[in-house]
């Protein structure tokens, strides 16, 4: 689970869209994909099931560049994983 979690906070260092009102006192990230997709990562962090997250690479504005194949496809593969470990 930790390595999943690692996995996901590197994607959102590389493809998350970072808040046009942040300026290091504030939320970094306000998306709701992103957080969603990090409310999962920090449990995972701490050893537990992710429960529902809701991110979607398609249908949202929170990553870019849009047209990324890596970034489509790491998103969409970490997004089965975390339904797997959702599932039992």
């Amino acid at each position: 689970m930790k390595e999943l979690a690692e996995r996901i906070y590197r994607f959102i260092e590389k493809y998350a869209t970072v808040s046009p009102a942040y300026d290091g006192t504030n939320e970094k990230y306000t998306n709701y994909d992103v957080r969603s997709l990090l409310a999962c990562a920090d449990k995972l962090s701490q050893g537990q099931k992710p429960g529902n997250c809701g991110s979607s690479w398609k249908c949202s504005c929170a990553y870019e560049p849009r047209w990324s194949k890596e970034g489509e496809a790491e998103h969409d593969d970490m997004m089965r994983e975390i339904y797997k470990l959702s599932e039992n």
